[in-house]
């Protein structure tokens, strides 16, 4: 899946979209997605986006703050689900 499929109406240059595209395919092999996984891709595509929207363009720091943050969202779902079963 493209990057450019989630990107939508979004601007950003040609040379940005490559680094996303970079960053999208490493953070999907450190999470360990495969390319049949679409709507998991998609999910770090718009994680991708987000970070991307705030100025970096680094495809290295991309990736790494995006399996970081995908990281700490999992470990607060996980959170709120054990506080929820203990209440």
């Amino acid at each position: 899946m493209p990057i450019r499929q989630v990107i939508g109406s979004l601007a950003f240059e040609p040379a940005d979209v490559e680094a996303m595209e970079r960053a999208l395919e490493a953070a999907c092999v450190v999470l360990r997605l495969s390319k049949r996984e679409d709507s998991l891709r998609q999910i770090v595509a718009r994680k991708v986006i987000e970070i991307a929207a705030t100025g970096e363009r680094d495809p290295e720091v991309l990736c790494q703050k995006v399996v970081s943050e995908l990281e700490r969202e999992a470990l607060e779902d996980c959170g709120d689900s054990n506080s929820a079963d203990v209440a």
